[in-house]
């Protein structure tokens, strides 16, 4: 074989093989791999099943996540309900409606550690279809992990009863719609693997 036969042959081999090289070395290095996500929340791992809180509901028997069951629900947490807390109650209200068909398929609860049932009657009139709920320390332990968080932090939890995403109380609205949005989108037909 001649000079550039052996040379063309090499570059052949060389071409084909790199991606097989870039692979392994990629499969040896993983931190080699640009880290990029699509959710702007922060996903909870491990994934907790929460489907067994009752929330309770002055007055009425309390709200269990798993007569909720196939829905998403929202779960605001807070110690005192001023402007910040109910901007961001508005702003779940303007998500779910933003969520178009799926709206049916989100629930709100706004989680107030010793909630005056004056103030719950008022949020209740202002921004119809939230559940208002004290925050006793079963349902806020499960939730937070025994670690109180800020104030207006949300909660997602999937249908299937799992907590799954948290927001921080800087996170805009447009990045909770947009993951909500996600969610809506790649959950539509898991209504088949959840029990209603």
């Amino acid at each position: 074989m001649n000079v550039q036969g052996r040379s063309t042959l090499l570059w052949l081999v060389l071409l084909f093989s790199a991606p097989f090289v870039a692979g392994w070395m990629l499969i040896l290095k993983p931190e080699l791999l640009p880290e990029r996500r699509a959710n702007h929340g922060e996903l909870l791992e491990p994934v907790r099943s929460v489907s067994e809180i009752a929330f309770p509901l002055p007055g009425a028997e309390p709200l269990s996540l798993s007569s909720l069951s196939g829905r998403w629900v929202l779960v605001s947490v807070v110690s005192r309900c001023e402007e910040a807390c109910r901007r961001r109650l508005w702003i779940l209200q303007q998500i779910r409606l933003a969520l178009g068909e799926d709206r049916g398929r989100v629930e709100r609860i706004l989680l107030w550690h010793e909630v005056p049932e004056t103030a719950a009657t008022e949020l209740r009139s202002d921004f119809p279809g939230i559940h208002i709920t004290p925050g006793d320390g079963r349902a806020l332990d499960a939730l937070t992990g025994g670690t109180l968080p800020p104030d207006n932090t949300l909660y997602v939890i999937d249908p299937m009863g799992n907590l799954m995403m948290r927001f921080g109380p800087e996170q805009s609205a447009d990045d909770i719609l947009d993951d909500m949005q996600r969610l809506m989108k790649v959950s539509k037909h898991w209504r088949n693997y959840v029990s209603n």
